[in-house]
Order: C-alpha cells, then structure tokens, then sequence
C-alpha cells in the first residue's frame, strides 16, 4: 500500500482523493454565524466552563444526533470528543493493546490502523473480506485457536474495498464478542453517506456488554478544516481516554468544537448531510457508469451503496503504477489509497474518491484513466 508519494499534486487538473466531501456544499454562511457566536466573550466563557468539566457543548449534542442516526442509546459520560477520528483510534488501541498482543484485521484493511497496532506491538492476524464484509466464520477459527486482546472492524463502507457487512455477519460478530469477552474498535469513519435505503445500525447499538468502542468523524461530513472525531465507551474506559488524551492534547479547538455544536443543534448538519447524499448519490451513479462503460476491460468493482469512493481492482494486464505514471503527465493524481506495490502489488488496486468531483471532473478523470490505460 502506498499513499501515492511519487506523483506530485502541484500542476494537477484533477486529484483523485480518497474519498472526501465536497466542501464547496458546506454552508458557509451558517457555519460563519457559527464561528461568530462562538467566538462571543459570553459565549466563549461558558465554553471555557464546560471544557474543565469535560462535558463540552459538542459532546452535548453529538449524544443527541448519535442517538436519533445511529441507536445508540448513551449518556453524556459515553462519549468523548477528539481531534478527528484517527485520535481516538490511537487513544482506545494505546489503553487496550500491549507488546505481544494478537490482533484480527480484515486483509485487506485501513493502513494506518494498522501501523498503530504495530507501532503498540500488536501481531496482527488478518482475515478476508468479500462482498459481505470481514468474514467472521474466519474470525471465528481465529478465534479457537488464539489468544486475541482485539478486533479492528469497518462494517459500514470498509475501507478500502467500500463493502459493507451483511446483517447475518452482524449478528455472528456480536455473538462472537460476547462469547470470548473481546474488545472490538467499531470504525465507521462515514456512516452518514448511505444511498439507497437506510443503513444498518452499527455493532455499537446492539448487545456487546460494553466491549464495543465506537468511533466516527464529523470531518468526512464537514471536510478536512474540521478535525472533530468521537469515541463512545463505557465511562470508565473513556475517563482512561481523557487521561491519555491530556499527555499529547491538552484541550481541543473549543471554537470549532462550539460551532459544530451549533451546526447540530439548529439542524443545520442534518440538513447539510440530507444534501450532501443526494448529490453523492448522483456522482457514484455517473462515475459507476462511466467505469463500467469505457474501462470495462481494465478494471473490476462493485457500485457501493453508500460512502464517498469506489474500488477499484484493475485487471492483471494493465499495471496500476505504470497508468498513474502516464495519467499524472495528463494532470490527472491519485493521491489517496493505492495498492500495487511489495506485498500488496497483486492487488493491483485503489480507492476513486468521487464525491470530491463535480461532473465534468469526473469524466474527465475516467478518460485520462482511459487513455493512460491504453484502451
């Protein structure tokens, strides 16, 4: 895996990210009145209040709008904010992994994750994924044979193959974390884009026996300004977080966290993402038919029902690094995830973000893949 590092951006047309909100959509003029009340000298003392008691206006509100889009049924003291989502995975795998412990990750799955668990000296065991999400019958076998600390998991959108997990793997997986009292990292980085029908709950919102900790981002839904991630937990497992959390970030953006507050509150953030998934909607349509269309040849994927990228799997005659060479000398980067290199070369694959994409931007993203492909 690699995140493009040879192909620069500077000079580009057209970079295919991996997969991230149009932030030209955001509504700017809300978010500014926002900024401004927050930044308020009455308004501003009372955020500086709720910060030393922890229970910040976010929080607040992000308990209400987790409760009504997701089920999950928690009190203040259940959830914790951080500055975006990668924090919070750092801060839960750094309080439950030690050197030495074995963890299960989907193969293929998110590369950073990853390289935390690592870095913690986690052994990492890896298990396959289809169209139906991380296999959990494989997760199962693992399971007899090993002493396992962890579970890493994207149900919703997997990363980076965009799948999502069926409802009988769903039930297999909360069975399975009760039966061995495992912990289980829920990533569900952007459960808010879902096309065509409402999505599953997330493994949060069921029984778990408080083993399941949940992590989403507001910044795949407000853009990459908007470092603001989440994590929901038991109390006691988030006031280890807290603690941790204050040896690399003492407190957060209290500006930022107190606009997004607003922005929930007033209905504004639902009303963005109501917006946000329709035009989505219409961009994964367009670019799913032009793939299909004019690189049925060179590549294979499967239109996803939700989220901001498709995946693509390009087939074995046509050599993933040797068309983005081409495509970039046409001004066209892949700049987010892409696997055709070492280990992961046979997957010869990448994630097209589109929702970063108008229209025009999209087909001509598609022809200069085309070109660059030789087709």
């Amino acid at each position: 895996m690699i995140l493009n590092p040879v192909l620069s951006v500077e000079n580009s047309r057209i970079i295919i990210d991996d997969g991230l909100p149009d932030i030209s959509l955001l509504p700017v003029t809300t978010i500014t009145k926002q900024f401004k009340k927050a930044l308020d000298e009455i308004t501003y003392k009372a955020v500086l209040r709720h910060r030393i008691s922890e229970n910040s206006n976010l929080s607040i509100a992000l308990s209400t709008f987790l409760k009504h889009t997701r089920g999950l049924d928690m009190e203040i003291e259940n959830i914790f904010t951080t500055r975006g989502a990668q924090m919070a995975i750092y801060i839960a795998a750094s309080l439950i992994i030690k050197p030495g412990d074995k963890v299960i990750v989907s193969d293929p799955s998110y590369f950073i994750a990853n390289l935390v668990f690592e870095k913690l000296g986690a052994e990492l065991i890896r298990v396959p994924v289809d169209n139906e999400g991380m296999c959990t019958r494989s997760v199962e076998e693992v399971l007899q044979k090993n002493d396992i600390k962890m579970i890493y998991i994207i149900p919703h959108h997997h990363h980076p193959t965009t799948v999502t997990m069926s409802v009988e793997r769903r039930q297999h997986m909360l069975k399975l974390i009760k039966s061995y009292d495992i912990a289980v990292i829920e990533d569900d980085y952007d459960y808010d884009f879902q096309f065509k029908y409402d999505p599953y709950l997330p493994l949060a919102s069921g029984d778990h026996n408080g083993r399941v900790i949940y992590i989403g981002s507001l910044t795949k839904v407000l853009g990459t300004p908007f470092r603001l991630g989440y994590m929901v937990a038991t109390a006691d497992f988030l006031e280890a977080a807290r603690k941790l959390r204050k040896l690399i970030d003492i407190r957060g953006d209290a500006i930022i966290e107190e606009a997004a507050a607003g922005l929930i509150n007033n209905g504004d953030l639902a009303r963005h993402i109501q917006r946000s998934n329709r035009l989505y909607a219409q961009r994964c349509d367009l670019v799913s038919e032009l793939i299909s269309k004019e690189l049925t040849d060179v590549v294979t994927f499967t239109k996803p029902t939700g989220g901001m990228a498709l995946w693509l799997r390009f087939n074995s005659e046509f050599k993933l690094s040797d068309i983005l060479k081409k495509a970039h000398k046409d001004g066209l980067v892949v700049s987010g995830t892409v696997y055709c290199t070492g280990k992961n070369a046979l997957l010869n694959a990448c994630r097209f973000g589109f929702a970063s994409l108008n229209e025009n931007q999209l087909t001509e993203a598609v022809e200069l893949l085309k070109k660059a492909a030789g087709v």
